[in-house]
């Protein structure tokens, strides 16, 4: 499994607040370049979006889900099921608390699942990504 995105950023909000945003599925669109749709909600006792929610991504021609495996206030993992553009797919986004808000670290590990070369889906996703978290420091800023 190689690792395709690993980027770092300051957002100036606390954890709890990015991950109350990043578990709004159906929003998501205001950040990343793809549809999302909740198509089952998370385990009875998890939070809103939280374990075993599955959202459906479109993006680039493909329509594929993914499911929240943890999500507290300092980790969100998700994961590819079923086909996918990617397969050994986990997707970890942590949140450390800082003076000003929180740090985040994306980071996005699997491998083509198509003739596309791996090296080529993660220069896509390091760029798709990088814009994603732009917009979301955009909007912690605003606030």
């Amino acid at each position: 499994m190689s690792t395709l995105v690993d980027l770092q950023l300051p957002l100036a909000a606390p954890p709890q607040q990015v991950m109350a945003t990043l578990l709004a599925h159906t929003q998501l669109s205001r950040f990343f370049s793809a549809q999302f749709e909740l198509v089952r909600e998370a385990k009875v006792g998890q939070p809103r979006g939280g374990v075993g929610a599955v959202r459906q991504v479109t993006t680039m021609g493909n329509t594929f889900n993914e499911e929240v495996l943890h999500a507290d206030d300092a980790l969100l993992s998700y994961c590819i099921v079923g086909e996918g553009p990617l397969v050994d797919h986990l997707g970890e986004i942590r949140l450390t608390p800082t003076a000003t808000g929180c740090q985040l670290h994306y980071r996005i590990k699997g491998r083509s699942a198509t003739w596309v070369p791996t090296w080529l889906v993660a220069l896509v996703l390091r760029r798709q990504i990088a814009a994603a978290m732009h917009k979301l420091q955009e909007h912690f800023h605003a606030d």
